[in-house]
């Protein structure tokens, strides 16, 4: 049984690996058997065509990247950690998948259509697993600012870092965080605010 989910898997990281080396239009589908050292008859057997790999390739990190968030968040209790726990499932997704991170850097322009296809999901996921902070700004209960508009500029923010990288993302991490903790609770970030004065 474990073959049967397994090789799909090993076939799109391969996939991944070829278009970083090649490029997505000069990418064959022989080259992805060799890769993934699989007979072009299995490869055939999950992905017929050319298009039907790159549609499952971008569908594979997809829910990875999703799958990444889900967790991130359910280890992590603390209502007031979540934040933190989403910038860094994004951020350093790619530590853990580099075959990602090739593609991006070696072909920013099909990496850069998968990001504008996804994004809207990926806000709308956002959005969900960060309601419980969302919920809490001042800026969200008065009705300034929709909170899938905060959960867009997060991912704006984080996910910018694949294409333009940082060299200490963490750094970056702790921004995002700092920013975030400002608009959360303005009173603390200029001091207590003046009582008027009789």
């Amino acid at each position: 049984m474990g073959n049967r989910f397994e090789t799909p898997a090993k076939i799109l990281d391969a996939a991944l690996g070829c278009i970083a080396a090649r490029g997505p239009a000069k990418m064959s589908l022989r080259d992805v058997s060799a890769a993934a050292e699989v007979s072009r008859g299995t490869l055939y057997r999950y992905f017929k065509t050319k298009g039907e790999l790159l549609t499952a390739i971008s569908e594979h990190v997809r829910r990875g990247v999703s799958a990444a968030l889900d967790e991130a968040v359910a280890e992590q209790p603390v209502t007031s950690e979540r934040l933190r726990a989403t910038a860094d499932a994004i951020m350093h997704y790619g530590d853990g998948h580099p075959e990602v991170s090739r593609v991006i850097e070696a072909e920013p322009a099909f990496a850069l259509q998968f990001i504008r296809d996804i994004f809207p999901t990926f806000v709308a996921q956002v959005t969900e697993l960060l309601e419980p902070v969302l919920d809490e700004l001042d800026i969200v209960q008065e009705g300034k600012v929709r909170r899938e508009v905060l959960a867009e500029l997060l991912l704006r923010a984080t996910s910018s870092l694949y294409l333009i990288p940082s060299p200490n993302p963490d750094e970056m991490a702790d921004a995002v965080v700092a920013l975030w903790a400002s608009v959360a609770e303005p009173a603390k970030v200029g001091g207590p605010a003046p009582e008027d004065v009789a």
